[in-house]
């Protein structure tokens, strides 16, 4: 199958997969005053969990909605370290500001800013740092309070893609 080929298959199954898009706003999945829950499983460093939270401050800010909440997460990876073959932890705990738009009223895409504190249990070095934190992710929602995220960021000492499920209530 030749490139040409693949970009077209491709097209296709992003015009099948996007439902009604049009070019006008979509309502927005969340909206002031409610809330919505992030629980998923993350990958590099290492394998782990988080959790995060969005409270619905603004509606429409812009073209979208701005949300305030928290994030949580913990990994562990193996590495080597002078000879030494050791098992480390990372937990992340930070406020969280996220702007949201929503592409349609099943899909959107979001970005959040965190500065909070970056505990690594790892025996050498500086076990707690102050960590600034950006993620971008999409979101899409099987029903109007069930769906599926994906996000990937940095913050000071890795990169890091979570992807799990979203409760909004």
């Amino acid at each position: 199958m030749n490139t040409k080929t693949k970009i077209k298959k491709l097209f296709v199954l992003l015009l099948v997969f996007s439902g009604n898009m049009s070019i006008v706003h979509a309502q927005p999945s969340l909206s002031k005053g409610s809330g919505l829950v992030n629980v998923g499983v993350g990958v590099v460093p290492g394998v782990g969990g988080n959790v995060s939270y969005d409270y619905g401050l603004i509606d429409y800010w812009g073209p979208g909605l701005f949300t305030v909440g928290g994030y949580l997460s913990v990994s562990a990876y193996d590495k080597r370290y002078e000879g030494i073959d050791r098992r480390d932890r990372n937990y992340f705990l930070s406020p969280r500001a996220t702007y949201r738009y929503s592409v349609n009223s099943r899909f959107e895409v979001f970005g959040s800013v965190m500065i909070g504190l970056l505990i690594t249990d790892d025996n050498y070095g500086y076990p707690l740092d102050i960590s600034l934190g950006i993620m971008a992710g999409c979101r899409f929602f099987v029903t109007d309070n069930v769906g599926f995220f994906a996000e990937g960021g940095v913050n000071i000492r890795s990169t890091c893609f979570n992807g799990g499920l979203t409760i909004a209530f």
